[in-house]
């Protein structure tokens, strides 16, 4: 995970009477996650491998035949468990200007 950031302090002028913080901070992280498929109706309990028995090939009209029920296993099956990049991006800016009206600076005295 990349994270940028930073605060840079503005310069207060001579009588004091303004200070401008800037701060950007940027993220980049990757994690990445796992195609899992855990439906018991297409893959077995343990979610590994689907059954060849999920797919009935038919001869009626619509029904899927013994070559798309195997090309349909192999399609999916490819997909089953392997690893899915997935990355965000997050932008935050804050400005903040810090304003003192009075130009009077307090002496001390001792």
């Amino acid at each position: 995970m990349a994270s940028y950031g930073g605060r840079q302090p503005g310069r207060r002028d001579q009588e004091r009477q303004a200070l401008l913080l800037r701060q950007l901070r940027l993220h980049r992280p990757q994690f990445p996650g796992q195609n899992r498929i855990v439906n018991n109706t297409i893959t077995d309990p343990t979610g590994n491998f689907i059954p060849a028995a999920n797919c009935v090939p038919t001869t009626v009209a619509g029904g899927p035949s013994a070559a798309q029920c195997t090309a349909a296993i192999n399609f999916i099956q490819k997909q089953m468990n392997v690893l899915v990049p997935r990355t965000y991006n997050q932008e935050i800016g804050f400005l903040k200007l810090d304003w003192r009206p009075s130009t009077a600076i307090p002496s001390a005295s001792i």
